[in-house]
């Protein structure tokens, strides 16, 4: 993804460093989820949904979320801390980058 949008974008070194520490950081953000239900933070349960030794070590048999709807209701219903985690952050990134 963040080749496609330096391919894209031609961005300067300082924007392609902060596009691909946001992406990076969207991908710890949906795994904090996880670790808030395993460490007994958030009662909501959660299944990880970042593989990061893929393809060495494969997905668990739980069932992915495949519907829009239902990403979106528990996105924001009941991961909210999450997800306004992620709307604070790109706030941020968008007011330095608009400066």
């Amino acid at each position: 993804m963040w080749s496609l949008l330096l391919l894209l974008l031609h961005p300067k070194p300082f924007v392609s460093l902060l596009l691909l520490i946001a992406l990076l950081l969207h991908l710890i953000l949906d795994d904090i989820g996880y670790w808030a239900y395993k460490l007994k933070i958030q009662k909501f349960k959660v299944y990880p949904q970042i593989n990061w030794l893929y393809p060495i070590r494969h997905y668990s048999n739980h069932e992915l979320v495949k519907e829009n709807k239902e990403v979106l209701k528990i996105y924001l219903i009941k991961a909210w801390p999450i997800s306004m985690l992620e709307g604070l952050l790109i706030f941020i990134a968008l007011v330095v980058y608009l400066k």
